[in-house]
């Protein structure tokens, strides 16, 4: 997926797309407006189809400090894949490029998915709607006056010191981390078929939450496939660690990945399940890598700490004891001493890397 400014030539395909929800004399309107100076007009090219648009500045309630994003649309045969979201997130981009605070919207009190969509992502609504107007064209250039109650929703762009900083993608929460993590596998896995699964696809995520997902892709996964992989996820956000899962080493056409990555949250972990529609001739890796039981048991004590923080205190009994398993020791009921007095025995052991464990330290500590 790209994302980039409209062009004369768009429009028609943009109508294509959008019919019959937006005529193609609303979209020509917002074209030329964006020639005025009234409006910054991008479009989300996917293939060659251009799957969706938003726009940005616009008279409306304009805010101090604050870049207003307004007139979103995505195609009904392009929903649910990851375009609305693109779109956003390339305004917050904008934002961070002019230096503003914070990116502010008008959306109809009805628009009940949209509004869960802008909440997923980190946005708030104000206490009070206002009334919201607009000229609307039909398919032959009649204009009609919309008016609607719409909430005002703002969300701050406080940007985390990371690589995706340098690209001017900074993020927030995890689910902007998701959102980040789906692009870069489209991008980078040469394909659409990549999903969220799990919290995250249900909106169920919070900030202790992974990133689950599924991918299917049309050729081999082999050495060079991997490779490549795991470069473009380096190259985006930072050093990183990857295990492969070993209930996988006897499929030539799956394989589960776990990227730990260090510049982020230690609970933010990228879970990858890639399937292929081709068998690959030999299994990648070769010799299959086993998994280390030290490093099992950290990340029991990791999901631990995350039901803990869910204030879910069995679930966190049950890691740890799941931990005390794999370390051959008294099973003892989840604490902070506890949880430390492991990793402490875990850096002993010297099978874990150290920064991980002091990252988890430092989740104890704060």
């Amino acid at each position: 997926m790209r994302i980039r400014q409209v062009k004369l030539e768009d429009v028609d395909r943009l109508a294509a797309s959008l019919s019959p929800e937006v005529s193609r004399a609303q979209i020509r309107r917002r074209y030329d407006e964006s020639l005025l100076g009234y409006r910054e007009m991008l479009i989300a090219e996917l293939g060659e189809h251009i799957a969706g648009t938003v726009s940005t500045g616009g008279w409306g309630f304009q805010k101090a400090g604050s870049l207003r994003m307004f007139a979103l649309d995505v195609g009904r045969a392009f929903r649910n894949r990851g375009v609305g979201t693109a779109l956003i997130e390339a305004v917050e981009s904008a934002a961070f490029t002019l230096n503003l605070s914070e990116v502010n919207l008008e959306v109809s009190v009805d628009n009940v998915d949209t509004i869960r969509l802008y909440e997923r992502l980190g946005y708030r609504r104000l206490p009070d709607p206002v009334t919201d107007s607009w000229d609307e064209l039909d398919d032959q250039g009649n204009s009609r006056t919309v008016e609607e109650s719409s909430w005002i929703m703002i969300k701050k762009i406080e940007y985390i010191e990371s690589p995706m900083q340098d690209s001017k993608a900074g993020m927030i929460t995890n689910q902007d981390f998701a959102n980040s993590v789906i692009r870069t596998l489209r991008d980078a896995l040469a394909t659409d078929d990549v999903e969220l699964v799990g919290s995250m696809r249900a909106d169920e995520a919070d900030e202790y939450s992974d990133v689950d997902v599924c991918a299917r892709v049309d050729r081999p996964l082999n050495d060079a496939f991997f490779a490549s992989l795991i470069d473009c996820i380096k190259e985006l956000f930072g050093r990183a660690t990857v295990r492969y899962d070993p209930d996988y080493r006897s499929d030539l056409q799956a394989q589960d990945l776990r990227f730990t990555l260090y510049d982020f949250p230690v609970f933010w972990r990228i879970d990858l399940l890639v399937t292929s529609d081709q068998a690959s001739c030999q299994k990648f890796p070769d010799p299959f890598p086993e998994w280390s039981i030290a490093t099992s048991a950290f990340w029991n004590l990791v999901w631990a700490v995350e039901y803990d923080r869910r204030n879910r205190p069995d679930a966190a009994d049950e890691y740890v004891a799941a931990a005390c398993e794999k370390l051959h020791i008294d099973t003892v009921a989840y604490s902070v001493l506890g949880v430390k007095q492991m990793l402490a025995s875990l850096e002993v052991k010297d099978e874990v890397d150290v920064e991980l464990l002091d990252k988890l330290r430092g989740v104890l500590t704060a």
